[in-house]
């Protein structure tokens, strides 16, 4: 009995339940219910009832004699006796003082109770030409199976699965229901739903069909761009700018960002400002070929990516102009390049030829700008290159005047933006013996600045130096792109021509009166005039010079580094120089001297000042190689990771050869490895037409053998590689089954019985499968489609999975069978394999379905009935439907329902608890080498008790089986207080386990 809960108050009493409901009754069952009433008034009442008018109901109460008091209740029983499958419902009559209250009483037989949810809602999703699905439950509540029908007739094709079927009690069926998002449209299609035992309903189809749109924002308003202007740009440098990408769809999007290189309307480096001669004349003169590369005059990042539904992301574009190539015969001034390109901003996959123009009511009346592709955006990029003109006034070649050591030399240069647009900043370079002032700047467009070139020897003699000035500018950085730096990104040569001459003064010698030494010079002694003339070293002069070999002697020939004395040498003390090696100027032979102590070091000043020496060089040795250590360890850091590529030191690997590398190589070797550049069209066009005339050597394999082919198969392509897949055509193939025919040999009633039917690729080439039983024809949107009607029910209760599918190049597939029949037949079926650009295989399928033969011999020892059903049909009530064609398969004599009759037998069994009761069921000893004692039992922690208690209601006797511990009795590891025992109900033992150990284990 099931009823409600809520109760019902009323008159002052509270009744619950409100109504009594028996469901799911069964004639010759007994149901009973509880009814209560409690006094809610503040005073007694007087409480009674009458039983309900047909027999089927009975009242079992006791009505109370006297008034029921405040806050007391009344329980009353009712009981059900159904004698026939109906449904019954009378009442019950309670008095409540002066007043008669009913409460229904309610008998239903089983039955269901269907409910199906209003609408199904596919949601707003994109019109990719994908089938898509959505389910929807049909729950019965009740407690017997429900049928529902479902019928469409709708402008939209819609494909529902299964649009009719049983559900079970308590159970839920998922109907689902297919859609093509072919044309971006609003769905909102009614379909009739037929409830067994309710009335029709109507549910509604909901979807919100989209096109897959891209959309291309402008900062900072985040309106609607179609072109961007960078300007003019000096050559070299860069520009930047952003903009907003915007998913205007409900699915994520691969997209992928292509130049357009080879279109009507590019410009490619041309001076528009120019007459047309002027720019035929440019175009013969310059190398158009070097300047195609236009993957490198623009970037974009990022250039390809993912989008979720609805995302903006930021894309910087970079315009960075280079210089073409020119014949310097023809003209030595650089011209003005303006570009005009295009940047396409696709979604993988999307191409024209594939996209259809809507016309009429389909096209989407939300689409404010209509577009032939709308997963396509296009941006006009525009911009100009300009070179640097910075003219001086001096010319390239500067001379300055002669002048004198200690002297300069000025000259006023003017420098002049001929520029009209662009400002320039420059910066000299620090070069010895000129100075310029400013040695920076910036010039405004046509503008002059003044500055002061100025020759300062420090040496005599002739100088002619380069001097270069840096124009700075906006550059990209390798390391991030979307980073401008102000960097030098070109260089102006000027020469720079300066004399310094020496000033001649006569030195007057004077004989020197002072006190004359031990030893002197034949021509005496004599002396500097001017004083600042004079330097620390004496007056003996030192050649090092071994030119002259007019006079030396054979064996002195070889000077090394020696000193040769000048001619007005004389004999003197060479002062604290004791390890020179002084020689002659004509014959090289060893000069005469000596050493005088008044000025020489002593031993102990000569180690000193080595010291001091050997210091400072070993402190600055100290800091070059704490520089090299860590510039060490950052490379090694930089470089160390897990990789390991298995190669051993000193291997025979040999060192790649140096070589030297023009800046163009290397840039280009740079783009190709680093793969960030833009794709351009010309470059697709190149791959597409180089994949066409390629051969193709051989298939690929089902399963990778190779290590290169687990690891393409485990690659995950970007949306920029995908955009560059070309897609093959294949040839014939071949494909046949393993076995012609499948055999169901006495397969049982209303059981499921699988087969396994293997289909073999015996050709070069994967091969796509469909299991058909027709082909139809029919119309769809004015046009005639042929299709193939797929057949995965030849039989009554058969089903084969998959109906479709691919077989890879020398592999198989296999194709489960499942028979689960609900009538007896014998069948002998045929099933067609198509298989795309091949003959078709034909599989045979034959059996028989048989009535199991079933006796039942049990030995009764337990007072209860068991009902054995034996293969139930777990839908009894289903006719049997046979599809289009399939009746033919089957063989006469037709097939005949069969219920197979309930067995019933009588069952008795008596269960027994057992009447010893251990604990614990497990005992561990666990201790370390250190601690354990070995063959001592008196440790605590070596004995384990064990509880043995009779639960049961009699005497036991008990006994340890120990016939499984083995040697670890017999060696005494494992040691009992008690082997058996006697024990009264109720009574329980302790048996003591000791663990001693002999040895470790």
């Amino acid at each position: 009995m099931e009823g409600a809960v809520a109760s019902w108050d009323v008159s002052g009493v509270r009744i619950t339940p409100r109504e009594l409901r028996f469901l799911d009754t069964v004639p010759g069952e007994r149901y009973r219910a509880t009814l209560k009433v409690r006094n809610l008034q503040q005073h007694s009442v007087f409480l009674y009832f009458l039983p309900p008018q047909k027999p089927q109901f009975r009242l079992i109460v006791d009505n109370p004699k006297k008034h029921v008091a405040c806050g007391l209740q009344v329980i009353a029983t009712v009981e059900y006796h159904p004698d026939k499958e109906e449904d019954l419902q009378d009442r019950l009559i309670l008095y409540v003082g002066d007043k008669t209250l009913e409460i229904p009483v309610i008998g239903l037989i089983p039955s269901c109770c269907l409910e199906i949810e209003p609408e199904i809602n596919f949601g707003t999703v994109i019109a990719n030409s994908k089938v898509i699905n959505a389910g929807i439950r049909i729950t019965n509540h009740g407690s017997s199976p429900g049928a529902f029908n479902i019928k469409y007739k709708g402008s939209v094709p819609i494909v529902i699965t299964p649009s009719s079927g049983i559900v079970q009690p308590k159970a839920v069926v998922l109907v689902i229901m297919e859609i093509c998002t072919d044309l971006p449209r609003i769905i909102n299609q009614p379909a009739i739903v037929e409830l067994q035992g309710r009335s029709s309903a109507e549910i509604m189809i909901k979807a919100n069909i989209v096109e897959q749109m891209l959309e291309l924002l402008g900062l900072p308003h985040s309106d609607r761009i179609g072109c961007i202007h960078f300007g003019c740009v000096y050559f070299g440098t860069s520009k930047t700018e952003q903009v907003i990408l915007h998913n205007k769809s409900p699915e994520p999007m691969n997209w992928v960002a292509i130049l357009q290189d080879n279109v009507a309307g590019v410009e490619m480096g041309t001076d528009l400002q120019k007459s047309t001669d002027a720019v035929l004349k440019d175009l013969q003169g310059s190398d158009r070929k070097q300047g195609q590369d236009v993957s490198t005059l623009i970037s974009c990042i990022p250039n390809e990516g993912t989008l979720q539904p609805y995302q903006k992301i930021l894309v910087t574009l970079c315009f960075s102009p280079k210089q073409l190539k020119r014949d310097p015969d023809l003209d030595r001034t650089q011209p003005r390049q303006d570009y005009a390109l295009f940047l396409n901003f696709e979604a993988v996959g999307s191409k024209d030829d594939f996209i259809q123009i809507l016309t009429g009511s389909d096209t989407p009346t939300n689409v404010p700008f209509p577009e032939k592709n709308p997963q396509k955006v296009e941006l006009g990029l525009t911009g100009s290159g300009l070179p640097v003109k910075l003219t001086f006034s001096s010319g390239p070649l500067v001379n300055f005047m002669e002048c004198f050591m200690g002297e300069h030399t000025d000259i006023l240069c003017t420098l002049k933006n001929e520029c009209s647009v662009l400002p320039v900043s420059f910066a000299f370079h620090k070069i010895a013996n000129f100075n310029t002032v400013p040695e920076k700047g910036k010039i405004k467009p046509q503008a002059v600045q003044d500055v002061v070139f100025s020759f300062v020897p420090r040496h005599i003699g002739t100088f002619t130096v380069k001097q270069l000035i840096d124009i700075i500018g906006p550059v990209t950085t390798k390391d991030n792109l979307l980073a401008l730096k102000m960097k030098p990104f070109h260089q102006i040569c000027l020469s720079f021509t300066g004399i310094c001459k020496s000033v001649t003064k006569k030195i007057v010698l004077k004989t020197h009166h002072g006190i004359t030494p031990l030893v002197t010079n034949e021509m005496g002694v004599f002396v500097g005039h001017k004083k600042e003339q004079c330097s620390d070293v004496p007056p003996v002069v030192l050649l090092k010079s071994k030119q002259t070999q007019i006079h030396t002697h054979q064996i002195n020939r070889d000077l090394g580094m020696t000193a040769v004395a000048l001619p007005n040498d004389r004999r003197a003390s060479v002062r604290p120089e004791l390890h020179k090696d002084c020689r002659t100027i004509f014959t090289k032979v060893a000069r005469y001297h000596y050493v005088d102590p008044e000025f020489t070091y002593t031993v102990l000043e000569e180690l000193e000042k080595q010291a001091n020496r050997d210091h400072y060089a070993d402190y600055i040795r100290n800091l070059r190689q704490r520089r090299l250590n860590k510039k060490s360890a950052k490379m090694f850091e930089k470089l160390n990771n897990p990789v390991d590529i298995g190669l051993n030191s000193l291997s025979g690997m040999k060192s790649p050869t140096a070589r030297c590398l023009s800046q163009g190589t290397l840039e280009e070797r740079t783009d190709f490895v680093n793969g960030s550049g833009l794709l351009t069209t010309q470059k697709l066009a190149e791959i597409e037409s180089t994949s066409i005339i390629k051969k193709i050597s051989d298939g690929l394999n089902p399963v990778p053998s190779s290590p290169q082919e687990v690891e393409d198969c485990g690659l995950i392509l970007t949306p920029k590689q995908l955009h560059q897949i070309f897609i093959g055509k294949l040839g014939p193939t071949s494909v046949q089954f393993k076995e012609q025919r499948i055999t169901f040999n006495h397969v049982p009633l209303h059981l499921t019985t699988t087969k396994t039917a293997i289909l073999q690729n015996m050709g070069h080439n994967h091969a796509f499968f469909q299991v058909r039983h027709t082909l139809s024809k029919f119309t769809f949107y004015n046009t005639c489609l042929y299709c193939q009607v797929i057949d995965s029910n030849p039989l009554p209760g058969m089903i084969l999975s998959p109906y479709e599918g691919v077989v890879p190049v020398g592999g198989r597939t296999e194709l489960k069978i499942y028979f689960t029949p609900n009538a007896l037949m014998k069948f002998d079926s045929r099933v067609e394999v198509v298989v795309r650009h091949a003959k078709s295989s034909e599989l045979r399928i034959g059996g028989s379905v048989d009535v199991p033969d079933i006796d039942i011999s049990v030995v009764a020892a337990y007072d209860f009935s068991l009902l054995i059903k034996v293969n139930v049909n777990a839908n009894p009530n289903t006719s049997m439907t046979y599809p289009t064609g399939s009746a033919k398969h089957i063989i006469v004599p037709r097939p005949q329902p069969l219920t197979i009759p309930t067995l019933e037998c009588k069952v008795q069994a008596i269960a027994l608890q057992a009447p010893l009761e251990v604990s614990p069921l497990e005992l561990k000893f666990q201790y370390s080498f250190r601690s354990m004692n070995l063959g001592v039992v008196s440790d605590s922690k070596n004995r384990k008790k064990l509880k043995l208690k009779n639960i049961s209601k009699k005497q036991l006797t008990w006994k340890l089986d120990l016939d499984a511990a083995g040697n670890a009795l017999d060696d005494g590891v494992f040691k009992f207080s008690l082997h058996t025992g006697l024990l009264s109900p109720g009574q329980f033992t302790i048996v003591t386990v000791f663990f001693c150990p002999r040895k470790y284990f």
